[in-house]
């Protein structure tokens, strides 16, 4: 028997922790000797139930093996309070017991077993059954650190995809300057999302706004937001013609995008002189457009081929009349194929009939946090099915 021991794998026994819990000092001189000839040194003995809980606390074992009769405290409810601390439930504990009965077993294992052995105890049998849940609970311990690793750099990835977006300072400068009402809301459906929208001033009287969303979601659709921020950075000319930047933008990305991947695009320019919105559309979803003085909101056409789909595609600009008073709200599709509670799509004759009651209710203080109530309300679930942006501006 000592040289099967001896044979056993010591990779995840040295520098385990394992806590023996018996009233019988015999019974825990023997499983002792056996674990030290093992591999196991740091091992620790409790003789009831209320000692282990309190030695677990202290030592953190990586398993525990727990006798079920004992006195003060029994094996059943040591198991049922270790289990219901958030901080120890996950232990692998291993009951021992003289009772082989189909009742004893079910028993054991609805209070938390993790695992079962019969007296006598077989050691070789305990020395490998210990040691699989030793290789377990490692696994699980990488796999938590390599989840905690992840989730802490999808945060600061969140964060700076966020930094990308306009900042509240360029909102507002674009708003005192233009005396435009701008309001906006970004939604990805995981950490990361393939939606990303802009602005920036042209001269006195004009701006462009611009909004995409890529195909797929999370960390390669993010990927593309970042390529694109950077495309537009360099560009300078194209700011001024619809057509012409989407053009350049499509060609690029037609280079860079694998097979397969592509994004809808609008981009627009207000002229609060000429009171006009000339824009360029890439398969975006139709805008809507509305005024202030009607309940009639309209769709405005936004047909055009994807960027990133064919290279050198062409793209018309079209123009609409946006005097004071009228509003526009560009979207991505994450709006109109939300799904209700039924699961039924939004799509738009939804949304127009949302946007105006979240326009027309009484004492509202934003369009947008009216709208989102309203969203939500109907599609309550989260995370959403696919990202979310809206950017809503106001004459």
């Amino acid at each position: 028997m000592e040289n099967s021991i001896k044979n056993i794998s010591r990779e995840y026994l040295q520098g385990s922790r394992v806590l023996i819990v018996d009233d019988s000092l015999m019974n825990c001189e023997i499983i002792v000797g056996f674990l030290k000839k093992a591999g196991l040194t740091s091992i620790e003995t409790a003789k009831n139930g209320e000692e282990a809980l309190t030695k677990i606390g202290s030592f953190l074992p990586h398993v525990v093996l727990l006798d079920i009769q004992m006195p003060v405290m029994d094996g059943y409810e040591c198991l049922r309070r270790l289990r219901a601390d958030p901080a120890h439930k996950h232990i692998p504990v291993i009951v021992q017991t003289g009772v082989d009965d189909v009742n004893e077993k079910m028993k054991v294992f609805d209070v938390g077993a993790t695992d079962l052995i019969f007296k006598p105890i077989n050691f070789q049998e305990l020395i490998t059954r210990i040691k699989v849940h030793l290789e377990r609970h490692h696994l699980l311990q990488k796999l938590q650190e390599y989840f905690d690793q992840n989730e802490e750099e999808l945060e600061i990835s969140q964060k700076m995809q966020g930094g990308i977006l306009p900042s509240q300072k360029i909102q507002d400068n674009i708003q005192n300057h233009y005396g435009i009402k701008l309001e906006n809301h970004f939604e990805p459906s995981s950490y990361l999302g393939g939606d990303i929208w802009g602005m920036r001033p042209i001269d006195e009287d004009r701006f462009a706004v611009y909004i995409v969303d890529f195909s797929g979601h999370g960390v390669t659709a993010a990927l593309n937001t970042f390529r694109l921020h950077t495309i537009l950075e360099q560009m300078t000319d194209e700011w001024l013609e619809p057509e012409k930047i989407l053009f350049s933008i499509n060609n690029i990305l037609y280079r860079l995008l694998p097979r397969g991947q592509f994004a809808t695009m609008l981009y627009g320019i207000v002229d609060t002189r000429k009171s006009t919105f000339d824009y360029a559309s890439a398969a975006a979803p139709p805008f809507f457009l509305g005024n202030e003085n009607t309940d009639e909101i309209i769709q405005c056409d936004t047909t055009g081929t994807p960027i990133g789909f064919l290279p050198n595609s062409q793209y018309d600009v079209r123009s609409i009349d946006f005097p004071t008073g009228s509003h526009i709200l560009l979207y991505s599709d994450g709006l109109t194929e939300a799904r209700g509670s039924d699961d039924s799509l939004l799509e738009e004759e939804r949304a127009i009939k949302m946007m105006l009651k979240s326009y027309g209710a009484p004492n509202k203080e934003s369009f947008i946090k009216e709208m989102m109530n309203n969203f939500n309300k109907w599609s309550p679930a989260r995370p959403l099915n696919d990202d979310l942006t809206m950017v809503w501006m106001q004459r």
